[in-house]
């Protein structure tokens, strides 16, 4: 390290106070350090008077304490929240919902996917054209999603035109039941991953929210997928009142299976919102038995809705990310937007899109002054969307995060 550098706190930096200690975190990367309120203010005031590493060193009292500060400098230096650094921003995914159509009924269905005959508003001409605007932006991946994909009969005529153009990965969402020998024999060699949702661990639990027969069908069509030599298989469960209480045996599906698990939060959004009442999750010791033994090690929020990520709607409007997707979240429309890069500004030190940018936990009113605020929202969107429940899940939350500040673990 450079000690004639400016000591200076980066943007990537957030702090919450307790007492005689301040933990420090990366809003970006979700680590995190705990630091005496002593040291704190030692690198604040070293700040505030605009001097370097190396005479901020010079003027502490003695060699002891100089090295603590100097081995504290490189570690916070290491989880990147010191000095002004030019951090590359990569566009980590677009998602583009190719279809409004479904061929299921979800009851949690966050677009309230159109079950029927209903036409596609873009047909494939138009549709490749504007899949260009995305694959010129160069994500790190692009996601093809619906509704379901694959009821679109030109699919794979769209598939191939991503992966003809686009070098990145690509990832298929879909509910799995259309999956058979012959799409599976091209779809495996031009996607970089599938993800199933399944909702469930068995037939019951994933009947209640996605209809009788559905679980065995994909159950056989990921093994399909295996027999075909493709693996990079996930299966997500959005957790509900109906569901949360098989989480254990959802992992065990997907040991058994070789799939990677997801856990995703409800969004009341589309056709859940209609059906809240059903689905509405209570926040119960029970309930959360398995995350709390999974949240051993704890991160701090990295929620970039907006700052490399975005969501295209079926209708071509376009979102900071998949949960935002109200209409007070609207960005543009793709078809009136030739440059997607122009969605991808924000303020210095922000990293979230600007319409979001008042769910960030120092700025939220509920939660600016809370000392572990930037542990508790993983998802900023559901600050936004939790309204009834925040005075409950708060207290849960509290329950979980407190130790941070009375154990001796010091980074996360």
């Amino acid at each position: 390290m450079n000690k004639n550098i400016l000591m200076k706190f980066n943007n990537a930096a957030r702090f919450m106070f307790n007492k005689d200690e301040v933990i420090v975190c990366n809003r970006l990367n979700g680590l995190w350090i705990k630091i005496s309120k002593e040291c704190y203010d030692i690198l604040k005031l070293g700040e505030d008077s605009k001097i370097t590493v190396e005479k901020l060193l010079c003027a502490l009292a003695d060699d002891e304490d100089r090295k603590y500060i100097d081995e504290l400098i490189t570690t916070l230096d290491s989880i990147g929240v010191l000095f002004e650094k030019i951090i590359p921003r990569k566009i980590k995914d677009i998602s583009f919902a190719i279809t409004h159509r479904c061929n299921l009924k979800c009851s949690h269905c966050i677009v309230d996917a159109a079950y029927g005959g209903q036409v596609d508003k873009y047909d494939t001409k138009t549709l490749c054209r504007l899949l260009d605007k995305v694959i010129k932006v160069n994500p790190q991946g692009i996601v093809l999603t619906g509704g379901e994909p694959l009821l679109r009969k030109d699919f794979l005529t769209i598939l191939k035109h991503v992966r003809d153009n686009y070098s990145g990965n690509i990832t298929l969402m879909t509910n799995g039941t259309l999956l058979n020998q012959d799409n599976i024999s091209i779809i495996k060699d031009l996607v970089t991953n599938i993800d199933i949702s399944l909702d469930g661990a068995d037939e019951d639990s994933c009947s209640i929210v996605r209809g009788p027969g559905v679980f065995q069908k994909v159950v056989n069509n990921i093994k399909l997928l295996k027999n075909n030599g493709f693996n990079k298989i996930s299966i997500s469960m959005i957790l509900s009142e109906n569901n949360s209480f098989y989480v254990n045996e959802f992992f065990e599906l997907n040991k058994s299976l070789g799939t990677n698990p997801m856990l995703r939060a409800l969004s009341y959004s589309g056709r859940a919102a209609k059906n809240k009442e059903l689905l509405d999750k209570k926040y119960t010791l029970r309930e959360n038995q398995h995350t709390s033994k999974k949240e051993t090690k704890y991160h701090t929020c990295t929620c970039t809705a907006g700052y490399d990520q975005l969501t295209i709607e079926a209708n071509g409007d376009i979102f900071p990310c998949n949960l935002f997707v109200n209409k007070e979240f609207k960005l543009a429309n793709i078809e009136e937007i030739e440059d997607l890069n122009q969605l991808f500004n924000t303020s210095k030190g922000e990293f979230l899109s600007p319409c979001v940018q008042k769910f960030e936990p120092q700025k939220f009113d509920k939660c600016k002054d809370c000392n572990i605020n930037y542990f508790c929202w993983s998802c900023l969107y559901s600050i936004y969307d939790i309204k009834d429940h925040f005075e409950e899940r708060c207290k849960y939350k509290k329950g979980i995060y407190a130790d941070v500040w009375v154990n001796n673990e010091k980074r996360g």
